[in-house]
């Protein structure tokens, strides 16, 4: 996968070297509240879980989560991106630390992956999904012009998953944008 650039962005395949960052975002309780995950117990079970990465996602799909990092100052900001699921549905969804919380960037890096999604792969349809709690994120999929399909349940907790597809992305995002 070759990268994605945003205005202030940069989404890159996954390298060993970002194997640090990953464990410190998985590390910040606020980062994992409403996504079911457990906190690394070192970097090196960072590296255990990413190692197969590319050959997972990369290579047989080119989709993945990707590491982005603001262009301005090179900072880790966390990641985004797509993954093709067993069932070969295409799932959107992204991490990022809470210091670059509330300036756009979940919605600007989504937004990139969404027309790599359906510009590149050609996709018909994208899903994201979202404990009901969790109002930002919900926000960042109705900026992205998603829209709910379904209620359930992923824990416990109520829960709603998202979908865009092609002609309605196009029809928010005209070529010029």
């Amino acid at each position: 996968m070759q990268p994605l650039h945003t205005p202030r962005l940069i989404l890159q395949p996954f390298a060993p070297s970002d194997y640090p960052n990953l464990y410190r975002l998985y590390q910040d309780p606020a980062v994992t509240q409403y996504t079911g995950e457990v906190p690394f117990a070192s970097v090196e079970a960072v590296a255990t879980a990413f190692a197969d990465y590319a050959e997972q996602q990369y290579k047989p799909f080119s989709t993945g989560r990707l590491n982005v990092v603001e262009k301005a100052t090179g900072a880790f900001v966390g990641w985004c991106g797509l993954k093709t699921l067993e069932n070969g549905t295409v799932d959107l969804d992204f991490r990022l630390l809470p210091a670059f919380w509330g300036k756009g960037y979940a919605t600007e890096a989504s937004m990139a992956c969404l027309r790599y999604g359906f510009e590149v792969l050609g996709l018909a349809a994208i899903v994201s999904d979202a404990l009901v709690a969790n109002k930002a994120s919900i926000r960042v999929k109705e900026k992205l012009g998603m829209r709910p399909i379904h209620q359930g349940y992923f824990e416990g907790q109520p829960a709603m998953l998202y979908q865009i597809d092609r002609d309605t992305y196009h029809c928010l995002w005209p070529e010029e944008a």
